[in-house]
C-alpha cells in the first residue's frame, strides 16, 4: 500500500518552493523531494528605464524575426519595416503575394523563436531562469494579436490560397477569384 503525503513550503514571498512525498513500502517509508525550483522576482531588480530599454529591444528582435521569415529573407523588394507612431511603433510588412501558410508561419515565428525555443533549451539543460521565464511569457502576451490573427486565418482561408495583406486587411484568392 503506498500513502502519499504532499507538504508545500514556502519561503519568504515566492523565493522557494518544494514539493515532498512520502513513499510506504513493505513498511519502510522514504521521503523523496520530487521537485525544487527557484522563482526569482524579475522586475524588482530592474529599473523601470532598464524596463523600457528591455521592452524596445524585444520589439524589435521580434519583429526582425518577423522579417527573416518573409520571402527572400526579407530581402525582396516588397518587405518593409518602418517606425509608426506611438500606437504603431516598430513593424515589419510583406506588401506581396505569399502562400497562407507562409503567412502564418511569419505571424507565429517570434512567438517560437522568443517564447518557446528558450523555455524548451532551460528544460532540457535542466535550467531554471526568471528572467527566461519571464521574457517568454512576456513575448507570448506581446503576441496574442499575432496568435489570433494566425488563427482567424488558419480557420478561414483555404489551405491552398494565396494571400496579401494590405493594412488591416488580408485579401485571398483561389482559383483566379478575389475576395476580401
Amino acid at each position: 500500500m503506498e500513502a502519499t503525503e504532499a507538504a508545500f513550503a514556502l519561503d519568504g514571498a515566492f523565493s522557494r518552493a518544494s514539493d515532498w512525498h512520502c513513499r510506504s513500502r513493505a513498511g519502510r517509508r522514504s521521503w523523496l523531494a520530487i521537485t525544487q525550483f527557484q522563482l526569482q522576482d524579475v522586475t524588482s531588480t530592474m529599473s523601470l528605464r532598464g524596463f523600457l530599454i528591455s521592452f524596445a529591444g524585444m520589439v524589435v528582435v521580434h519583429e526582425l524575426i518577423h522579417l527573416v521569415v518573409h520571402p527572400m529573407s526579407g530581402w525582396s523588394p516588397n518587405s518593409i519595416v518602418g517606425v509608426g507612431g506611438p500606437s504603431t511603433g516598430v513593424y515589419a510588412h510583406y506588401a506581396g503575394e505569399m502562400t497562407r501558410n507562409r503567412f502564418v508561419t511569419i505571424l507565429l515565428m517570434p512567438l517560437v523563436v522568443i517564447s518557446f525555443v528558450p523555455l524548451l533549451v532551460a528544460a532540457v539543460a535542466q535550467v531554471s531562469s526568471g528572467w527566461v521565464a519571464f521574457v517568454s511569457a512576456f513575448n507570448a502576451f506581446l503576441a496574442c494579436a499575432d496568435i489570433l490573427d494566425a488563427g482567424l486565418v488558419l480557420f478561414q482561408i483555404p489551405a491552398t490560397a494565396t494571400v496579401r495583406c494590405r493594412g488591416l486587411r488580408i485579401y485571398w484568392r483561389e482559383h483566379d477569384t478575389l475576395a476580401a
